[in-house]
C-alpha cells in the first residue's frame, strides 16, 4: 500500500495529540479514510492503558516533534497551537471519557460524566468554529453559567421536586467554573477576549455561558478526585450530574449558541 493510501502518517508511527494543557504522545496502530473523505487513526497512548486506545481524526494530530511535546499548552506565555490539532473523539456513545488520558487520572477513582452525542455534537461544533473558523463566542454570553444553573434549580422547584442536591450541584459546579475557568475552559484563541472582559469585579459565571459550561462538565472527572467517597454517595453524585446533563439537553436551542451567533475573532 503506496503511502498516498494511508493518508499522512504510517500507521506504527509516533504523533502528539494537543490537549488543553499538554500535548499527549501516542502510536498509530491503524488507518481508516471514512465517508467523509478524512483519515482516522487507532490510537495508542504512550504508557496508558489499551483501554484509552480511540480513534482520532488526522487533523486532530501532529507529527511528533521532541520540543514540541514540552510545550505547556495551559500557559498564556508559551504560544503553543492555534488548535488545529485539538483531539476529537469519534466513537459514538462513548462516555465520561471526552478528554483523554491524563497523566494521574485512575478512572475507577472519579466519577463518571455520560455526555450525550447531542451534546458531545455541540463540544465539536464550538471547538471547531473558534480554532478552525476563527469565531469567538459573544460575551457576555445570556444566559450565563450562573442564569442556567438557576433555571436549573427553579426548574425542579417549580415541579416540586427541588431538594438540598439540586442547589448543592447548582452552588459546586457554579464554584467549580469559576475556579477552573481561566486556566482549562479556554481555547488559546479565546485568551485575548478573556483578558479584555474579566475583570477582579466580574466572575466567569455570569460572563460565560452554556458552551464553556459544557466544556466543565468533560472535565469533572479530572476535577472531582473521590477516592475516599463512599460507593453509594458516588452513585448518588453521579446521578445527579447526569439529571442536570439531561436538563442541559432538554433547554440544548436555549442554552448554546447557533453557528450565526458566533462572531468573528478580530485580527
Amino acid at each position: 500500500m503506496g503511502q498516498r493510501d494511508r493518508g499522512p502518517f504510517r500507521v506504527g508511527e509516533r504523533v502528539l495529540v494537543p490537549h488543553t494543557d499538554k500535548y499527549y504522545e501516542a502510536k498509530t496502530l491503524k488507518s481508516q479514510k471514512r465517508e467523509d473523505g478524512i483519515w482516522y487513526y487507532l490510537l495508542h497512548y504512550q504508557g496508558w492503558n489499551k483501554k484509552w486506545d480511540e480513534w482520532v481524526e488526522a487533523p486532530g494530530l501532529v507529527k511528533y516533534d521532541a520540543k514540541l511535546a514540552e510545550v505547556d499548552l495551559s500557559q498564556e506565555d508559551k504560544g503553543g497551537p492555534d488548535g488545529k490539532g485539538k483531539k476529537r473523539k469519534l466513537e459514538e456513545g462513548e462516555a465520561g471519557e471526552e478528554d483523554g488520558p491524563q497523566d494521574t487520572f485512575d478512572k475507577a477513582a472519579h466519577i463518571q460524566v455520560e455526555v450525550p452525542p447531542a451534546l458531545k455534537k455541540v463540544l465539536l461544533d464550538d471547538w471547531e468554529r473558534i480554532t478552525r473558523d476563527g469565531k469567538l463566542v459573544p460575551l457576555p454570553r445570556r444566559p450565563s453559567v450562573r442564569d442556567i444553573l438557576q433555571q436549573y434549580v427553579d426548574a425542579n422547584r417549580a415541579k416540586k421536586d427541588l431538594t438540598d442536591a439540586e442547589e448543592e450541584i447548582a452552588s459546586g459546579l457554579r464554584t467549580y467554573f469559576d475556579k477552573a475557568c481561566g486556566r482549562l475552559l479556554l481555547y488559546n484563541q479565546e485568551r485575548k477576549q478573556a483578558e479584555q472582559v474579566l475583570t477582579e469585579a466580574c466572575v466567569p459565571s455570569n460572563i460565560y455561558g452554556g458552551e464553556h459550561l459544557l466544556r466543565l462538565l468533560v472535565k469533572l472527572p479530572e476535577l472531582l478526585p473521590i477516592v475516599s467517597i463512599a460507593p453509594d454517595d458516588k452513585v448518588k453524585l453521579e446521578t445527579r450530574i447526569l439529571e442536570f446533563v439531561r436538563f442541559l439537553t432538554t433547554k440544548q436551542a436555549a442554552f448554546f449558541l447557533a453557528a450565526s451567533q458566533y462572531q468573528a475573532a478580530p485580527h
